[in-house]
């Protein structure tokens, strides 16, 4: 159905519907629990460093700069 309604005017247009179609259709699951997987896995390093974030920023206001003389 989803090829038809593309309306597509050259074979890898076509092509390409048919791809979409057969993606959407093949191993759902197991594509979603992947992506989930990614997805969690990429939050837990945003929130590592987002809880590491302010730890660096108090050392960074501690530092000073100096010149130096030559």
């Amino acid at each position: 159905m989803h090829v038809l309604q593309a309306d597509v005017k050259s074979i890898p247009k076509l092509l390409q519907a048919a791809r979409i179609v057969e993606m959407a259709n093949s191993n759902t699951d197991n594509a979603m629990t992947t992506l989930l997987s990614e997805i969690w896995a990429c939050n837990k390093t945003h929130a590592e460093h987002a809880a590491a974030f302010p730890q660096l920023t108090s050392r960074l206001d501690k530092l000073s700069i100096t010149s130096v003389d030559e």
